[in-house]
């Protein structure tokens, strides 16, 4: 074999390694990472002073960095917070696979609270990490559980690298045939983020939140 067929091969043989042991550190990272926040057996839940907006912000959070994105919408609005907890353990490596095998396989999520009356509040922003590319099983099934019709909706997905625009349109595709109205969607990338970060990346996403919501 000519030299530089073998140099060639060599180049892409240690591309190939490379690129294996950054998506493997990704995963590590993303499997250890617990939450900064303190954890409680309850779900998190925040009333706005006022709520003149009749808005609420539902989430669900492994590593804290979701919740640091619903908290400063929650605070930015002045409107209700409602955490969504999954009763299964997710924390560690194990319960990074075992969500993202979840996802795979479509699991319903044993959920804190089940169901919430949302007849009160005409938007609802829901934040969720993604997971294979889509929204975490604790989210998916709540999501289930709501009455879209005449209701806007706000889709915060965190992530690490990035959410598919096709999945994020499949959801929006999902809320239209229930009746709903997605007003506005966007992903918030923590790679390398610290929790300031996520609010200054969250802030600029949001600062249109209330116009969007007059509509």
């Amino acid at each position: 074999m000519p030299l530089d067929l073998i140099e060639k091969d060599k180049g892409v043989l240690n591309v190939k390694i490379i690129s294996a042991v950054l998506v493997s550190l990704f995963f590590v990272m993303a499997g250890c990472q617990q939450s900064s926040c303190p954890v409680s057996e309850n779900p998190e839940v925040i009333q706005g002073s006022q709520n003149k907006n009749k808005a609420i912000v539902l989430y669900y959070s492994r590593t804290g960095d979701t919740r640091v994105v619903a908290r400063t919408i929650q605070e930015a609005m002045d409107c209700d917070l409602q955490e969504i907890k999954d009763l299964k353990d997710r924390s560690g490596i194990r319960g990074f696979f075992g969500g993202m095998k979840d996802v795979s396989d479509k699991v319903k999520a044993d959920i804190k609270p089940e169901t919430l009356d949302l007849d009160a509040y005409s938007l609802i922003v829901i934040c969720s990490p993604v997971w294979g590319m889509q929204f975490s099983p604790a989210i998916t099934t709540f999501m289930s559980t709501i009455d879209f019709k005449d209701k806007k909706i706000v889709l915060a997905a965190v992530a690490r690298m990035n959410m598919k625009a096709e999945k994020r349109e499949a959801l929006k595709k999902d809320i239209s045939s229930q009746g709903g109205e997605v007003l506005k969607d966007f992903v918030i990338k923590t790679w390398f983020q610290s929790p300031e970060d996520i609010t200054e990346l969250t802030m600029e996403q949001i600062k249109d939140i209330t116009e969007l919501q007059r509509k």
